[in-house]
């Protein structure tokens, strides 16, 4: 693998994730579906894993945004070609899996109808700092206890929003995010649980 440090977290907290109570498994920013393989194989299978992603690239409204944070080179489109079908075949070795959900679109439009359901694992790959931002604010409340969340980017320095997004969510939330020691710097945050006394 080409980034070995982050399978072996992975799979670390996706076991921790499986623990949590009954819920489901989310990824926000699929690419070409290398982490979301790695997801929905480690998962509980009983489950549905969603993925949400343009799958057109960055667009323009949140390029604008990320321009007023930092000098920002990026440009529409950037992180181009993919597809649902593409993504589909690729974990499902040539079939869409049934408990995978692929949902094309500009986020937080493609979260409508998933507003209640509650999470186990949260993968967090926007690169950007809006919809980073706009993810952790949508998902965070119906983490469950136990449950994971993973934001991507954290140490990039090509992608400083994605630092600032979390910085300023957790700091409102009082929690620190581990840094998980991968290629980019990802991130991770374990939701408390209600410790019994000793």
């Amino acid at each position: 693998p080409w980034d070995p440090i982050r399978m072996l977290q992975y799979m670390y907290l996706l076991e921790i994730a499986s623990r949590a109570g009954p819920g489901d498994y989310i990824e926000l920013g699929t690419h070409q579906g290398l982490m979301a393989k790695v997801i929905w194989k480690l998962m509980d299978p009983k489950c549905t894993l969603y993925c949400l992603d343009t799958f057109e690239g960055f667009v323009e409204s949140d390029l604008k945004v990320e321009s007023t944070i930092y000098h920002s080179n990026w440009k529409v489109g950037n992180f181009a070609p993919t597809s649902p079908e593409m993504v589909g075949n690729y974990i499902g070795s040539g079939k869409t899996p049934k408990n995978l959900k692929l949902v094309k679109g500009w986020f937080p439009q493609t979260f409508a109808g998933l507003e209640d359901k509650k999470w186990r694992f949260v993968h967090i790959d926007f690169d950007l700092y809006q919809p980073i931002k706009s993810a952790m604010e949508l998902l965070w409340p119906n983490l469950l206890p136990g449950g994971v969340m993973v934001i991507h980017d954290y140490g990039c320095f090509g992608f400083p929003g994605a630092k600032k997004a979390v910085d300023e969510f957790f700091d409102v939330v009082g929690l620190t995010p581990m840094h998980l020691g991968d290629r980019w710097g990802s991130v991770g945050v374990i939701k408390p649980r209600q410790v019994a006394p000793h």
